[in-house]
């Protein structure tokens, strides 16, 4: 089953990217960013808008892959702010507050064989980071027994892993400074330590989650794999470069989170580190964590001060911070469901925050296009008549011909709305739901098992952004407001997978909800890429749930 881990984790590192023309969005209103920025920034030096191109469906990849908004870079210069997602470059223009969006360059991805994935884990590459003029030289990897019987094995597929020894079974840190050869090294965690935690049965592989530098520190973040009982301990780790020490840092409140990034701010001696967040898990290789979260190791405590950011509690665009960057008192973070720029040092204030959201359109044409009330309905509601549409998902509606893609339909945004009661799907409380979730508090939401679970209510109605849908590649695909048969090609009738809803009922063993969705034949449009101002209600009401929980039956679990 390692082996099998190990060749999934490589495959879904690799990025890929095709040159191709590119698609843009004329600028819009967009809320106030940056005035020092904008002012000194020329609006001719952006990228000159072109005519929008449909959305990218890559060769041998799912087609729910087009909606891969997730940044993997962000670059900035005196002009604009470059996302750099999969398949996409979304560029902010600093003199004129207009975004762009241009097709990624893309390659074929490397082939790497068995043996030299095994070898990646066990001696992976060193990275660099200059500070003061000085190269460090850092890693982290994975020390176990079974990799090194792997590696002495003539074929992979002979003599099952040993059973491992906890405490020799360790992650590593390695740091090499400026005037040495060889590492320092520190454990950052063992098996033994992992299990005695109840964070998982196996070791996961480490990665790198980020890495910054302030004064005379260097911060590291440890991100770890998480899959079929594997899994690491969220770790930090500082190099004070005068006394040449390392300290390694395990907050309680983040153990189970998996850090995408990392930027540091404030006074060097009391820092604040802004972290990433995410989890993942068996054919879900991203699920939201606590989001945009800062770490203060000075506050009180032991466990210094945590204040999470997330999609519920603050104006933050997307559940997911893949990519940080940090512009004096500004900080950008790039989610998969759009991006935010704010003022670092007023995070807690809603007006500090300025929020673009990534999503699809589509011309219609003049004669409009079947809308159809859910993915797999025989008979269309209405035609749907209107310039463009919002478009949020796609759905497959049968199986694919070998060599090409699945039908299916496109969900878009349908503001009349259709009204839908799930008579055999309920809701119940499960109490346990709330010791692994983000908030240490019992927040009642948060430990109701229900059909709208993956969804987060705004202030106004129930939203599912982007990063938000589980993929569930081993588990069916996504779900959401669906029928609990499925067809002979495991198909569900979907009602709503993204489009927001407001809930009219929930009991023990029926749901009743209106969303604001539709859906249209995949053929019938042209989805293409685009960004649009992102901002929470102006008067948020009560989550409807926290008045429901108390009236549904609380899970039983021997």
């Amino acid at each position: 089953m390692k082996s099998a881990t190990v060749l999934v984790c490589l495959i879904s590192l690799l990025a890929a990217c095709r040159p191709e023309t590119t698609p843009s969005q004329p600028p819009q209103s967009q809320p106030e960013s940056n005035p020092a920025a904008s002012q000194t920034a020329n609006p001719q030096n952006c990228p000159e808008a072109s005519q929008p191109q449909p959305l990218t469906i890559p060769e041998q990849e799912f087609p729910l892959d087009q909606f891969n908004f997730q940044p993997q870079q962000i670059e900035a210069d005196a002009d604009t702010v470059t996302f750099e997602t999969p398949h996409y470059r979304f560029v902010y223009c600093r003199g004129d507050r207009g975004w762009s969006v241009e097709a990624a360059a893309q390659s074929e991805p490397a082939s790497v064989s068995y043996e030299q994935s095994l070898r990646n884990i066990q001696d992976p590459d060193y990275e660099t980071i200059e500070v003061n003029g000085e190269t460090y030289q850092y890693r982290v990897r994975l020390e176990a027994e079974w990799l090194n019987q792997r590696l002495d094995q003539a074929d992979e597929q002979t003599a099952p892993p040993p059973e491992p020894d906890p405490n020799q079974e360790k992650v590593i840190f390695e740091l090499k400074r400026p005037d040495q050869t060889e590492p320092i090294a520190q454990t950052v965690y063992t098996l033994a330590e992992l299990r005695a935690a109840d964070l998982g049965a196996s070791l996961g592989l480490p990665r790198m989650g980020g890495v910054a530098a302030v004064g005379d520190s260097i911060w590291w973040a440890i991100a770890f794999e998480h899959s079929e009982g594997a899994s690491g301990i969220a770790s930090l780790l500082r190099y004070d470069i005068q006394e040449q020490a390392l300290t390694l840092l395990q907050p309680e409140a983040l153990e189970r989170e998996q850090f995408t990034d990392l930027v540091v701010t404030g006074d060097p001696t009391k820092p604040t580190l802004w972290l990433g967040t995410q989890r993942s898990g068996e054919g879900n290789p991203t699920l939201p964590g606590q989001g945009l979260v800062a770490y203060r190791p000075e506050g009180s405590g032991a466990e210094g001060g945590v204040t999470a950011y997330t999609v519920s509690n603050s104006p933050l665009v997307g559940a997911i911070p893949y990519r940080l960057r940090l512009e004096a008192d500004r900080l950008w973070v790039g989610t998969g469901n759009g991006v935010c720029e704010l003022q670092w040092q007023r995070a807690n204030q809603p007006d500090s925050w300025n929020c673009w959201r990534f999503t699809a359109r589509a011309e219609l044409p003049p004669e409009g296009v079947p809308l159809y009330p859910s993915s797999l309905a025989e008979t269309p509601a209405e035609t749907l008549n209107q310039d463009t549409v919002e478009v949020l998902w796609f759905a497959r509606t049968g199986s694919a011909a070998e060599g090409e893609l699945p039908p299916g339909r496109y969900e878009v945004v349908y503001r009349p709305g259709f009204e839908v009661t799930l008579d055999d799907r309920g809701g119940e409380v499960w109490p346990f739901l709330a010791d692994t979730k983000q908030n240490r508090d019992r927040v009642a939401p948060d430990t109701i098992w229900w059909a709208g679970r993956e969804w987060h209510w705004n202030g106004s109605q129930f939203v599912r952004g982007l990063d938000e849908v589980s993929l569930n590649y081993v588990g069916g695909g996504p779900h959401g407001i669906e029928s609990s048969t499925y067809t002979a090609d495991y198909l569900a009738n979907h009602y709503a997978l993204r489009g927001a809803f407001e809930l009219m009922a929930l009991s023990a063993n029926r749901t009743q909800v209106r969303h604001y969705s539709g859906w249209v034949e995949a053929d019938a449009i042209a989805p293409y890429p685009t960004v649009v101002p992102h901002s929470p209600p102006a008067q948020p009401k009560p989550n409807p749930l926290v008045a429901i929980a108390p009236e549904l039956p609380e899970e039983q679990r021997p």
